[in-house]
């Protein structure tokens, strides 16, 4: 497990940052490449003038999404078989030796907390969607 521990500023700033989400994997050498994919989507997106409010997906969409994995040794490009299949074909245009697997590259665990201050009103916990029998209870 590698948990990722990620903090947004306080309104206030002299009090410390707050706790805005927390990733985790297991899965050997594909856990950090799990972590990178699952926190890109947890950021928020089009935070900006034209879209004051941040647009977030939910999380368990977040967790359920398709992964890829790359590392030096050996020299392989792994794709879940529902990624996309564009990216794929780019990755080959320039010479990536790509392998479809089946999904569970790893397994991701994530926690998001609410911050009201840009629309995020729930707290949401969920473990690897993709795996079969397992479940949790957030009390």
């Amino acid at each position: 497990m590698s948990p990722t521990i990620a903090t947004r500023p306080c309104a206030d700033p002299s009090k410390p940052p707050l706790l805005a989400f927390v990733v985790g994997a297991s899965g050997g050498s594909r856990i950090i490449t799990s972590i990178v994919q699952a926190t890109q989507k947890m950021l928020p997106r089009s935070h900006t003038m034209s879209f004051p409010k941040a647009q977030f997906e939910p999380l368990p969409d977040i967790l359920a999404a398709p992964r890829i994995h790359d590392q030096l040794s050996p020299n392989m490009t792994l794709v879940e078989w529902t990624y996309d299949n564009s990216t794929v074909a780019g990755l080959r245009e320039r010479g990536h030796n790509t392998t479809y697997v089946m999904p569970i590259l790893s397994a991701v665990q994530a926690v998001r907390l609410p911050n009201p201050e840009i629309g995020l009103l729930d707290w949401e916990a969920v473990g690897e969607p993709r795996q079969k029998d397992s479940g949790g209870v957030v009390v």
